[in-house]
């Protein structure tokens, strides 16, 4: 049995054009390989809001490869993350499994707890109000009334600067005590019974477990760092361990 592990890829063909092929590519190694589970932790890509089939369109690999997963028998789970929402319609067609919060996963006893991590920070009210509002009923029914050239212009145009907000937020906030407060969620959800911890969202990258056999794993993103994934065996590792992606294939 083996997982593997992707978050906050961050996917786009303006800022990043091979990204998406790599990702393709990989995860078709993958599941050849033999990889049974496969757990998005969101952010997969930069821009994808909203059950509209010209996502489909314009990733239509990545589409037909997560099909391939689910027509195989594989498990398929994504966290919709605060860059990739309302996916739902599209994703469960093709057998994935959907949250907007948080998965539990288990693997007889063991208890593992995935979610994408924005809603670590409870101090982080001015994105929380904003997370409320884009998930509201009235931004999905408007979303769905606009002529569909126009929504896609205005969703790419509205997503492009609202990535480039963050980003520029984010250094300018810096990263002090951000790796502590996951940490801390982190040590709180062992406390509840969980063994493993999986999150993405603060882009900090993270391997830690203890003597008890309880691990957190944050793979940072694509975009800080080298693209990068986590394989783990349940019941043969306590801790996922990280690899790297190049070229078209796999390398530790």
């Amino acid at each position: 049995m083996t997982v593997a592990i992707f978050s906050d890829l961050h996917l786009s063909s303006a800022k990043r054009p091979g990204h998406e092929a790599l990702f393709v590519a990989t995860l078709k190694s993958l599941r050849a390989e033999g990889v049974n589970e496969l757990w998005l932790l969101g952010d997969i890509f930069d821009l994808m809001v909203g059950p509209f089939h010209f996502w489909i369109a314009r990733h239509p690999e990545f589409f037909e490869e997560i099909k391939a997963w689910t027509d195989a028998g594989l498990s398929v789970v994504w966290i919709q993350g605060n860059h990739d929402f309302y996916l739902d319609e599209l994703l469960t067609k093709r057998g994935v499994i959907v949250s907007d919060d948080f998965v539990e996963r288990r693997f007889g006893n063991q208890r593992i707890y995935l979610a994408h991590g924005d809603l670590v920070n409870p101090s982080d009210t001015d994105y929380l109000k904003w997370r409320a509002f884009t998930r509201s009923a009235w931004v999905r029914q408007t979303l769905s009334l606009i002529p569909s050239p126009l929504r896609m212009k205005l969703l790419l145009g509205l997503g492009q600067k609202l990535s480039d907000r963050s980003r520029a937020q984010s250094r300018e906030s810096g990263r002090s005590g951000l790796e502590e407060l996951f940490i801390l969620y982190a040590r709180e959800k062992w406390d509840e019974g969980f063994q493993g911890v999986c999150l993405g969202h603060s882009h900090i990258e993270t391997f830690l477990n203890d003597e008890q056999g309880h691990f957190f794993v944050n793979l940072g993103s694509w975009v800080n760092y080298s693209p990068r994934y986590a394989l783990w065996n349940p019941g043969e590792y306590n801790c996922p361990q990280r690899y790297y992606v190049r070229d078209a294939g796999l390398s530790t």
